[in-house]
């Protein structure tokens, strides 16, 4: 009768949580109609994306603080391959205890634009494998690049998720031979796809395209220093120094241009004064080989099980240390 009573109690629970995870998103549904893109003047010239030109989008995210869907959310990533999803290292790392998060601690959300709505056609995968470069270093950003396996394939035919073309050519090197002039360097550019909060702290809720061009590395020696390290590439925001509201975007966030993907924002961008200024990006070129000889085909291949034998120690553990655990006895 007791151990009745105690499943009809963590039923509730479920059933509570569930709810609340209706309503919250609800809620934020209907907060984005109540404030359109205009109610958030971005302080970058950008556009709502669309999900035409930005299938390869994923959200990284905190398993255990997205229990309201969106709210997990840490960095941005881009789809490589059917298994693969690409990001920045400090995105995985924990500066408390200054060691790579647990794959069972990370989901990765692909296949909506919303960043708090989830549909038919929205993916919400585990990871099984988190690898980073021995040589990152959290606090120089030095080979500030992660790879993110996925607990299964994303289907090849799926609607609204589809890998995106890593780039094999350095952007240092083309900026050194086609972009050495200034006029050169301002009409070449591309695009950047993020979620954006405003210096009020208000999370916009659909993903942002923003146009950017490639900047001298000067520009950005003179601001980061010794940060701007040999695999970043200095880019800056067209149109940036004309308005000033949204300016916090996503770490991780991809650069793109024909379908390929270039680089990735190196930190997140949060000065809302001063946004029109040079951001890093990490130039993926310069990992190529290590994120290759990592990935093998970009498929799951048998990662997925030692990712589930993982995953169960670690959720066991972590249920051994709730009250509720304590039903089951």
């Amino acid at each position: 009768m007791h151990r009745s009573e105690s499943l009809n109690k963590l039923m509730k629970v479920f059933i509570l949580a569930f709810l609340c995870n209706e309503m919250h998103s609800s809620l934020t549904q209907s907060s984005a109609a109540e404030h359109p893109f205009n109610a958030y003047p971005s302080s970058i010239n950008g556009s709502e994306a669309t999900l035409e030109h930005a299938q390869y989008q994923a959200s990284i995210r905190l398993a255990i603080d997205d229990y309201m869907f969106g709210e997990g959310h840490i960095c941005g990533g881009a789809v490589i391959a059917p298994s693969v999803v690409l990001t920045v290292a400090h995105c995985v790392h924990n500066y408390q205890t200054q060691t790579s998060r647990h794959p069972a601690e990370l989901k990765v959300v692909m296949g909506s634009l919303n960043r708090y709505q989830r549909d038919e056609h929205t993916l919400v995968y585990g990871v099984t494998h988190v690898h980073r470069p021995r040589s990152f270093n959290a606090h120089t950003l030095r080979d500030n690049i992660a790879i993110i396996m996925l607990e299964r394939d994303i289907p090849s035919a799926h609607p609204t998720v589809k890998p995106i073309t890593l780039s094999l050519n350095a952007l240092g090197e083309a900026k050194t031979h086609e972009m050495l002039a200034d006029y050169a360097a301002k009409q070449h550019k591309y695009l950047v796809t993020s979620w954006l909060v405003t210096k009020e702290h208000i999370p916009y809720t659909q993903l942002m395209t923003l146009n950017a061009t490639q900047l001298s590395d000067q520009q950005c020696v003179d601001k980061y220093g010794q940060i701007y390290g040999p695999d970043m590439v200095c880019v800056g925001y067209m149109g940036a120094e004309h308005r000033a509201t949204a300016c916090h975007q996503d770490a991780g966030a991809p650069l793109v241009e024909n379908n390929q993907l270039l680089a990735l924002t190196a930190k997140q961008s949060v000065d809302c004064v001063k946004c029109s200024e040079p951001a890093l990006f990490v130039d993926v070129s310069h990992h190529a080989n290590w994120i290759l000889e990592k990935i093998g085909d970009g498929t799951n291949r048998n990662s997925s099980i030692w990712g589930t034998l993982f995953f169960l120690i670690f959720t066991i553990w972590t249920a051994r240390r709730t009250k509720y655990f304590k039903l089951w006895l």
